[in-house]
């Protein structure tokens, strides 16, 4: 409830000591966490679900429990909203990770070659470029922003000159 009353965009500046507590081993901490970081998914998912892809992949149970509950309860508030291209980019951030993942692990057979072809990523007719890059200036806030006013999109919190 007082969550409530802090900018979201406040939350993103704290993302990774937030993530890091995903399993806080006091229960009311960790759902706390959970509330914040569906929000932040919610306001900001280009850029949050870069930070918070990996949890659905966890080897820890309880780390990839609260990533599909994280991105669950974010893609609900978009059907909530009817913002399906939110709710789609999210249910395609499973796939298109579980892509890189697999790309990252290929193990070619002639270990001399230095390249090798993998299919392009498309999943339900979202595109690839749907997905901000993961660079500096896409994931980075812009200071004044923090602690003013709505701060309900990335249009207002994130440099414009980043891809959208």
């Amino acid at each position: 409830r007082n969550v409530r009353a802090i900018p979201a965009i406040s939350f993103y500046t704290a993302l990774p000591q937030l993530i890091s507590r995903v399993g806080h081993r006091d229960k009311m901490t960790a759902e706390v966490v959970i509330i914040i970081l569906k929000r932040l998914l919610t306001r900001f998912p280009q850029q949050v679900m870069w930070s918070l892809g990996w949890l659905r992949n966890s080897a820890n149970s309880v780390r990839q429990r609260a990533g599909h509950e994280i991105f669950k309860g974010a893609q609900k508030n978009f059907r909530e909203k009817e913002d399906m291209d939110g709710q789609e980019l999210l249910e395609a951030s499973k796939s298109l990770f579980t892509y890189l993942i697999s790309v990252a692990k290929h193990q070619p057979k002639d270990q001399n070659k230095r390249y090798f072809k993998a299919n392009s990523f498309k999943y339900r007719g979202v595109e690839l470029s749907r997905f901000v890059p993961p660079v500096q200036a896409a994931l980075s806030v812009i200071p004044s922003t923090i602690g003013y006013g709505s701060g309900s999109s990335s249009r207002e919190n994130f440099p414009a000159f980043v891809p959208r």
